[in-house]
């Protein structure tokens, strides 16, 4: 993924810098060290991918198992995993090359050991799949199981991050637009592996249920990003290059939303092909809406 931080890379070079005590004694009282406000943001970018990429494996691993392009979703799944692990260890450990210093704040420390045990138990399955480009339902059920863990964990660390950036920074408007928009991007990923697991069968009563909110939700967040909502207070697109950009957004999603709210609304499943047309276009789909987030973070 990666697709914004290189905006960020000036800010990286104060990572983690202290600021006066005086200005953070909330956060002193907790034990917590004052962080600059560019170093979390810079951090959180990375948290939010964790967050995506563990929707990403459950995508990936499901569409191994339904056998949709099976080469190009191992190399998917494998890509994620990698990524992950990747990110994982440069935040929990540190990384120069990604201007991620050793985090020392307990606050940020627990949610990312938390996500660190629970990588570690995804591991064994995850490897099976690796090693063998195959997927047995067993290992299947289980790695969806615990990726809703994984996700739930990520999620969790992101609250952490922001909640030290809120600490600092006023909830602006922009910063609301900003947070929804990474909201989209997320739910990308979660609509397509909530109509993958209706596919494979898996608590598709449930699935089918939680599809029709994702997709609700979905459609509410970008209307008013688009338009403006008062009540998500959301500012409209005033920008015309952003406004652009989330109507690419809108086209794209314009193609798939009613296969979505079919199989949702009215219990359809999905045939090979459409399975394979609702697969290729959300990957687009989260590339616009990424580049969509770019540009609210340039305003």
């Amino acid at each position: 993924m990666m697709t914004r931080k290189f905006g960020w890379v000036f800010a990286a070079i104060v990572m983690f810098a202290v600021v006066p005590a005086a200005s953070g004694e909330a956060l002193a009282a907790k034990g917590q060290k004052r962080y600059s406000v560019d170093a979390v943001q810079h951090a959180l970018r990375f948290v939010d991918e964790l967050a995506i990429n563990a929707q990403k494996m459950t995508a990936g691993v499901l569409q191994i198992a339904l056998n949709i392009e099976p080469e190009h979703s191992f190399a998917n799944f494998k890509r994620s995993h990698s990524h992950f692990e990747t990110v994982l260890g440069a935040l929990k450990k540190g990384d120069e090359a990604l201007a991620l210093p050793v985090p020392t704040d307990p606050t940020l420390l627990e949610p990312l050991q938390k996500l660190q045990a629970v990588w570690h138990q995804i591991n064994v399955p995850a490897q099976r799949v690796l090693g063998s480009g195959k997927v047995s339902r067993d290992d299947l059920v289980l790695l969806v199981e615990l990726h809703k863990v994984l996700i739930k964990a990520a999620t969790d660390t992101g609250q952490a991050y922001q909640g030290v950036l809120l600490a600092q920074v006023p909830y602006s408007t922009a910063l609301n637009n900003i947070i929804k928009g990474e909201q989209l991007s997320f739910l990308v990923e979660r609509i397509t592996t909530e109509f993958l697991l209706i596919a494979y069968d898996h608590e598709a009563q449930l699935q089918r249920q939680k599809l029709g909110e994702s997709t609700a939700e979905f459609e509410l967040i970008l209307n008013g990003l688009i338009h403006g909502d008062p009540n998500l207070h959301l500012v409209r697109a005033q920008d015309a290059g952003i406004a652009a950009q989330l109507r690419k957004v809108e086209l794209i999603w314009l193609e798939v939303v009613h296969l979505f709210k079919r199989v949702a609304a009215k219990g359809d499943s999905a045939d090979p092909e459409t399975l394979l047309r609702v697969t290729k276009r959300m990957g687009p789909l989260f590339v616009e809406m990424e580049k969509s987030v770019d540009l609210l973070e340039q305003l």
